[in-house]
């Protein structure tokens, strides 16, 4: 059964009892509950039969563990309106909320309490349209997803903060920077996170929003070394926290460049009573909670302190787990972040740089896990292992012979905890074309 899924309504199910999906929508202040029969539940109430047969779309919830993309999720159902309920509201002063209404898809049973119906979808809704007369069909996405689709919460360099910033800075995003740097020895040696001139007549150089460790730090001014002349400081500007470095000599001046080495965000937001985030799933984590789905530029309640990953959509376990494999493998990661990039592409970058596939999980929320593929016996004998299979795979190796094709399909068994796998062997080479299925063992993956 899927994952979340309560004893209780199991119990329904397994003793044949009427379970039914049904459809609410809120503002917050109206929910409309539709079914694609009557259903009556003491807990939750009555629900219009008003979803047309077959008017539930799939729920698509695939992850691609080829590119490290999170891939849409989203489904559909069609209702129809026959006493002019949903028109009535698409015309009205409320027409325009109707996109992002919340939407969940429910499996509810009336002797199971409210609690223990399980959640099918989480979501709002994202579309809609009039396919027929009296007939519309809803498309409905995850909550977060368009957030993520958003650029990144991250200050933009301004007058107010900093009067005497040189006009061309104005309007740059501060950076968001993350592990640890040290460019001695590679190449030129001459800094790896760049800075920004927002005070030539004091000799202010911006290094990043928020907090920074004040420890190794190494200056380059223009290729050379020049670390002597130069302290780091932070500096609260309107209630923002910022990074600068200073030139002590105050000779430097938006002419110059200046590069820096040193070490990025702590766990605690202080800057100095924390640990480093060096690890990769613990730096997602904190960037989406805190410039993707928490906006931390406005402030924390404990003054520095980083916002809570707590109350987002962020499956924790799955990070921690992949935080683990990283971890084993003495992975660290650095990154500079700017806010012109959308959360979604930081996220995927991120999941590119340590192989990882970015998805949403049963409990609709972003989770990754590592891409770890191992082929088996690729000769008489096809066998392929998935071991974090996350959704199908078509494989398409070039084989010599008549063989050219094998399509890996993987087939979900929830019940069973597992996933299978099924090779169709296909020969294209013959006229007219042939295709002949073979079904070899079934191979087993984890479920997660």
């Amino acid at each position: 059964m899927p994952t979340g899924i309560s004893d209780a309504l199991l119990t329904e199910l397994q003793i044949g009892r009427t379970v039914a999906p049904v459809l609410e929508l809120s503002d917050g202040d109206t929910t409309l509950k539709f079914a694609d029969e009557a259903v009556v539940s003491r807990s939750r109430g009555q629900y219009q039969k008003r979803i047309i047969a077959g008017g539930w779309g799939n729920i698509v919830r695939s992850a691609n563990s080829r590119n490290n993309t999170l891939q849409s999720a989203e489904t559909s159902v069609a209702l129809f309106d026959h006493d002019h309920v949903l028109g009535k509201w698409f015309a009205g002063p409320r027409g325009g909320t109707f996109v992002d209404l919340d939407a969940n898809i429910l499996l509810v049973s009336d002797h199971v309490d409210a609690d223990d119906h399980y959640e099918i979808f989480d979501g709002v809704v994202s579309d809609y349209r009039g396919p027929g007369d009296l007939l519309y069909r809803l498309t409905l996405s995850p909550k977060n997803e368009q957030v993520l689709r958003n650029e990144n919460i991250l200050p933009e360099i301004t007058a107010p903060d900093f009067p005497n910033a040189p006009t061309a800075v104005l309007g740059l995003p501060a950076q968001a920077v993350y592990g640890k740097y040290n460019s001695q020895g590679v190449f030129d040696a001459a800094g790896m996170i760049p800075t920004i001139c927002v005070d030539s007549g004091n000799s202010w150089f911006l290094v990043a929003f928020g907090r920074l460790m004040k420890a190794t730090l190494k200056v380059w001014k223009n290729g050379n070394d020049d670390t002597n002349n130069w302290v780091i400081e932070w500096k609260t500007q309107n209630g923002r926290h910022y990074t600068i470095v200073r030139d002590i000599t105050s000779t430097a001046n938006s002419a110059d460049t200046v590069q820096v080495d040193l070490w990025g965000y702590e766990s605690n937001g202080d800057g100095s009573s924390g640990t480093i985030i060096s690890e990769g799933s613990d730096q997602i984590v904190h960037f989406l909670a805190n410039f993707v789905f928490g906006n931390y530029p406005n402030g924390s309640t404990s003054l520095y302190g980083w916002l809570s990953s707590a109350g987002k959509p962020i499956n924790i376990s799955y990070f921690a787990e992949t935080g683990t494999f990283l971890s084993e493998r003495d992975h660290e990661a650095s990154r500079v972040i700017h806010s012109e990039v959308k959360g979604i592409k930081t996220l995927e970058e991120w999941c590119k740089s340590f192989n990882l596939t970015p998805f949403w999980s049963w409990d609709w929320k972003i989770g990754v896990r590592p891409n770890d593929h191992t082929k088996l016996d690729l000769g008489g004998t096809v066998h392929v292992r998935q071991e974090h299979a996350l959704g199908p795979l078509t494989w398409k190796p070039q084989i010599r012979g008549q063989k050219n094709m094998i399509n890996v399909n993987f087939l979900l068994n929830e019940a069973a905890g597992e996933f299978a796998e099924n090779h169709r062997l296909c020969d294209s080479r013959r006229s007219p074309l042939l295709k002949e299925t073979k079904s070899f063992e079934w191979g087993r993956s984890e479920l997660h």
